[in-house]
């Protein structure tokens, strides 16, 4: 059996290259304790494997080395690309290497010939990954990094190389939390005008502020993390206004998500001191957990940081996509960097 088979064999031997990921069950305990939440569960929201995420950002960075030496694909096919059975860890093939091209009469050409090479590369990930699924059913790689990949030239590489659907979903909230810390940071106080291009930039529903209320889950986020106002009393709210209330909305359980993850009640005795933490060594407003009796249930967490990302996922996942481009349109992609929180095998085993 050979160690490096296409792509397509690759996924020929996967059930299923997208998975249905239903987040309501991960803060049950949590969730309940948020006053005058519903019972309702959140929307089921499909998301790419973590298989078809590392084979596709493989593949991109295979062509990101070749595009970083000043070279392109002559043509792309099914073939220009190999997988490694047991990793997926991705490498181009004999015949790839053979498609390279490194002689171009001008830079302009070239150019050109890398964008044809990102349209040769959408298709490619739709009919050997996704089996020429249209439209994908994952929103954000359809119309993310498959719609940029057919449509746009290749001054987009950046976002598309690093795009946020190839991200591992545990790093979600850390990629939000880099783009709101340079936008808020860095970007409001040294170009409003790129500041405000943003903000009307964001992907969000018009109804965001009822999906988020409308399930247990998503409300226990809003109700413990995020303050909720809405341009200090008046009925209505300017685009930017309500674009910076969205990302307000992410920012704030991402990086204090975890605050009502250990509901009331009693802990382990064992976890007990049996001197007092000096309260100075604690954060505010923190109290001692009292040990559990006989017949007590010891308290613990009930969801972990990353259930954070995939709940904002259910109900606005072109959030996160949007955010991203943006930040590239103005300049400011490339200081995050990003393509540390892409934690996928590369080497060639």
């Amino acid at each position: 059996m050979a160690a490096w088979i296409t792509v397509a064999e690759y996924f020929s031997t996967r059930q299923s290259v997208e998975s249905l990921a239903v987040p309501g069950h991960a803060l049950p305990q949590a969730a309940a304790a948020a006053p005058g939440a519903p019972a309702q569960a959140p929307p089921p929201c499909v998301l790419p494997t973590m298989e078809a995420q590392r084979v596709i950002f493989g593949i991109l960075s295979e062509c990101n080395e070749v595009f970083a030496s000043l070279r392109c694909f002559s043509a792309i096919d099914d073939d220009t690309f190999l997988v490694f059975r047991r990793t997926g860890a991705v490498m181009i093939s004999k015949l790839g290497v053979q498609q390279l091209q490194s002689s171009f009469p001008d830079e302009a050409t070239r150019r050109a010939q890398m964008t044809q090479n990102l349209r040769s590369l959408g298709s490619l990930i739709r009919r050997e990954v996704f089996a020429n699924q249209s439209p994908v059913p994952v929103v954000e790689m359809e119309d993310g990094v498959l719609h940029m990949l057919q449509n746009d030239d290749v001054s987009m590489w950046p976002v598309i190389r690093q795009h946020t659907s190839l991200l591992p979903i545990f790093n979600r909230v850390d990629c939000l939390l880099r783009l709101y810390d340079e936008l808020v940071n860095v970007v409001a106080d040294t170009n409003l005008t790129s500041y405000g291009t943003v903000l009307r930039s964001l992907v969000f529903p018009a109804n965001w502020r009822t999906l988020i209320t409308q399930n247990s889950a998503n409300s226990f986020l809003s109700t413990n993390t995020y303050l909720h106002r809405q341009g200090r009393g008046r009925r209505t709210i300017s685009r930017e206004e309500e674009a910076y209330h969205v990302l307000r909305y992410h920012r704030n359980p991402s990086a204090h998500g975890l605050e009502g993850s250990v509901p009331p009640g009693p802990v382990h005795p064992s976890s007990v001191p049996r001197n007092p933490v000096p309260a100075s060594a604690l954060r505010l407003k923190f109290q001692a957990r009292l040990p559990a009796q006989p017949g007590d249930v010891p308290v613990g967490p009930t969801y972990e940081r990353w259930h954070v990302g995939l709940l904002h996922y259910t109900a606005m996942p072109m959030v996160l996509h949007s955010f991203q481009r943006a930040m590239h349109l103005i300049g400011h992609l490339e200081r995050l960097r990003l393509d540390y929180l892409f934690a996928y095998p590369t080497h060639r085993g």
